[in-house]
């Protein structure tokens, strides 16, 4: 009996050969895989067991239950104990050391306040009513901003040490606090380094008002300087006073002297007219010269009539008519030489010294008003001089401390923490930077 067979089955046969052959090499491939994978958990087992063993050489540990998904524990490094070490080195003994000397070495420091305001009086003066003198009182410094400035500058730190020993009272516990203590042989420009360090001002120029807080080692000490502080500014202000009324009286001195002068000036010039044309008042000579002017009008007019009457009621000659007509003619003569004397165009002429009179006499007239305006104004100076115009108006007087409130030893670890472990960190980022990019 011939079985025939056909490609179709001989094709499947040989795919099903494929099959089982490559389900075979899959099988061999993960046995090998789990073989290798028992070797490497034996070896990791191995070491394990060799570093659970005691030092001594005890018996040897019992080992760990593990799974087959058992991972080797984190080993540390040799980088990081030295990294260990530098934050012990650079962090944590550096706040420990500030706080050993703040907390045993760092003296107390106490605290007292003051506020004060510069103040200046109000209304209008004798001198501010008077027009063109309204500048005289005022300024466009600021009192309050001059004395801000004063109290942070040398002159006060001088002044401080020169009435109360300022060096010496923030020089007392150098030996036992030298950082928060001045140094004895401290130059000038230290001690005012250290003034403005230690007086803490509050200004605003809104309100004016300045508030002071003081620090020292005793709370006496605190009080004293700043209430001499006090009143050094004081001082201060007077002498701003003193050189506003100064010069308050000077420039009306000034003006009542010009005045003065301007009104001699004209005086003296009005002697010398007067002197000259032998004139005590030219307008009432030409009040004289125009009633005879307006007298010879008058006769000249009544002569005309006469003359006209005569001529009319007589009409043959008359020797009267000649004598009229004579008469007539020298009145007119006599009234074109009047008038020709007022109206010369010299300076002997009645016109011309009347309006060189009246000139002098506007003159003579203005200088008496402006000497009366300067006296005045130099009388309300006076006045205005004899009172205090400024004056430091203290709000709260210096306080005296019953406990310290400095050195603010919390915050100063805080900050002393902070800024050493950001420094720590920035390095300790800057390192690893460089140790990648190798």
């Amino acid at each position: 009996m011939t079985v025939t067979i056909s490609p179709r089955t001989i094709s499947r046969t040989a795919k099903s050969d494929d099959t089982a052959r490559t389900r075979e090499d899959r099988e061999r491939h993960n046995r090998a895989e789990r073989a290798r994978r028992q070797a490497k958990r034996q070896e990791m087992d191995a070491r394990r067991d060799q570093d659970l063993k005691p030092s001594d050489g005890g018996t040897k540990a019992a080992s760990l239950p593990h799974t087959d998904t058992a991972v080797a524990p984190a080993r540390a490094k040799k980088r990081h104990y030295l990294l260990l070490l530098s934050f012990l080195t650079l962090v944590v003994a550096p706040i420990v050391l500030s706080g050993v000397y703040l907390y045993r070495h760092a003296a107390d420091q106490y605290a007292s306040h003051a506020a004060f305001s510069v103040q200046k009086e109000e209304g209008s003066s004798a001198i501010e009513i008077l027009g063109g003198f309204t500048q005289l009182s005022g300024g466009s410094t600021n009192d309050t901003d001059v004395i801000n400035s004063y109290i942070l500058s040398q002159e006060l730190v001088l002044n401080l040490e020169n009435s109360v020993g300022l060096r010496e009272r923030f020089s007392r516990v150098y030996e036992v606090d030298p950082v928060f203590a001045l140094a004895p042989d401290a130059t000038v420009e230290d001690l005012v380094a250290y003034w403005n360090r230690m007086l803490h001002v509050s200004y605003t120029n809104s309100e004016g008002i300045i508030e002071l807080e003081l620090r020292a080692f005793r709370p006496d000490d605190a009080q004293i300087i700043l209430s001499e502080l006090i009143s050094q500014s004081t001082l201060l202000i007077n002498e701003i006073n003193q050189i506003a009324r100064e010069d308050q009286i000077r420039f009306a001195r000034d003006e009542l002297d010009k005045s003065v002068a301007r009104l001699k000036d004209a005086r003296v010039a009005m002697s010398e007219f007067r002197e000259t044309n032998r004139l005590v008042d030219p307008t009432v000579d030409i009040q004289g010269q125009m009633g005879v002017i307006n007298s010879l009008e008058q006769e000249l007019a009544s002569t005309m009539i006469e003359l006209d009457l005569l001529s009319v009621t007589d009409g043959r000659a008359n020797p009267r008519t000649d004598q009229f007509r004579r008469k007539i003619t020298a009145i007119e003569t006599l009234i074109s030489n009047e008038r020709a004397k007022m109206a010369a165009p010299d300076e002997t002429g009645l016109t011309s010294l009347v309006g060189r009179y009246e000139s002098l006499l506007v003159d003579t007239e203005f200088a008496t008003e402006a000497y009366k305006s300067a006296l005045v104004a130099y009388d309300a100076a006076l006045a205005q001089a004899q009172r205090q115009s400024r004056y430091l108006a203290t709000h709260i007087q210096p306080t005296l401390a019953s406990s310290p409130e400095y050195p603010r030893r919390i915050m100063i670890l805080g900050f002393v923490g902070s800024f050493l472990l950001m420094l720590w960190v920035l390095g300790i980022l800057i390192a690893y930077s460089l140790r990648d990019r190798r």
